[in-house]
């Protein structure tokens, strides 16, 4: 019996190390009040990956099978020219920093721009890919000479 749950742990504990993934993914998905908003990239690999402007968000709006309704262009943005360490995570936080905002321009908390290593989208008209609420799905795509692939 000692024989098989050490051979049943072995087995996990290996297949558990090999399993890893090899590309970036969505590791949280914050949604707060206002325009408190923000989407969490985490690198698993043990290599750096740059994100080359070969990355990007698209939004679906209220769980819609459309990218955020009938403007593809508008629900989606690239993730520009940064690179992500091995190991680490990655904030993008929705670009609203200015104190004298109001209504769709309310600043985002101090804190969660602490937390920003990129801020994207800052007018509504041009992207209005993180202005998301709990009911949009939110995906990471990147891009290639053979088109897109979803991670």
């Amino acid at each position: 019996m000692k024989k098989l749950l050490l051979s049943a742990f072995t087995l996990c504990a290996y297949l558990a190390a090999n399993a890893q993934c090899t590309d970036l993914f969505i590791s949280q998905y914050v949604e707060g009040t206002g325009n408190n908003k923000a989407i969490e990239l985490y690198n698993p690999s043990n290599s750096p990956i740059a994100l080359n402007n070969k990355y990007r968000l698209t939004r679906f709006s209220n769980g819609g099978s459309e990218a955020a309704g009938n403007n593809t262009a508008q629900a989606q943005v690239n993730l520009g020219a940064h690179i992500i360490p091995p190991h680490h995570a990655w904030v993008i936080v929705l670009d609203q920093v200015d104190p004298a905002g109001t209504g769709m321009n309310i600043p985002i908390s101090a804190a969660l721009q602490a937390k920003a290593d990129t801020l994207l989208c800052p007018d509504y008209n041009t992207s209005y890919t993180l202005f998301f609420n709990g009911n949009d799905a939110m995906s990471l795509q990147k891009t290639t000479d053979g088109g897109t692939t979803w991670i």
